[in-house]
């Protein structure tokens, strides 16, 4: 990126992409978490939220905090497993730091059910992403599905979802 004006030369330039620390804490069926970013910028919070999870069917589950976007592959994607350093252009647009304040419920299919692979997540999320205050009464809505298929010897796997998104943020 560009430095200010006055900005001594290059080579005396120290900064910090990513410094990450991640605190978990898990008690049973609930899973508490804490994720911050500090850098020469300061001290951010990428995500903290706390989860909730049904011990019965251990299928269901309830997040709720500054927490991941549920859309798309991508946006849950770690970067350390992704293809390329950045993430797709149209992600960058639609959810500017990937991450909102709101609460999203989960299905996963367990293994003795037919429907084993599938996964359902449903997010109501404020939609402005920490890039501008809340503006309006109105709520991002995200959902996807996804069905992930591995083969006998589980040395493949395939998966095929589809993602929705009704909301939008305001810009300038």
């Amino acid at each position: 990126g560009d430095f200010v004006n006055g900005t001594s030369k290059y080579y005396s330039r120290f900064m910090m992409r990513r410094g990450r620390f991640k605190f978990t804490y898990t008690f049973e069926n609930v899973e508490m978490v804490i994720n911050t970013d500090a850098t020469e910028k300061g001290l951010f919070m990428r995500e903290t939220f706390v989860k909730v999870s049904d011990k019965k069917l251990e299928m269901f589950s309830l997040t709720a905090g500054l927490l991941q976007d549920q859309f798309g592959f991508e946006l849950n994607q770690s970067s350390g497993v992704r293809e390329t350093p950045e993430r797709a252009r149209y992600n960058q647009t639609l959810f500017p730091v990937e991450r909102d304040l709101g609460v999203f419920g989960s299905m996963v299919m367990p293994k003795w059910s037919k429907f084993y692979g599938l996964k359902v997540d449903v997010a109501v999320m404020n939609g402005v992403g920490g890039v501008n205050p809340e503006f309006d009464s109105h709520k991002d809505l995200t959902g996807r599905m996804q069905y992930t298929k591995t083969t006998i010897n589980e040395k493949i796997s395939f998966s095929i979802g589809a993602s929705y998104y009704y909301g939008g943020y305001r810009a300038g």
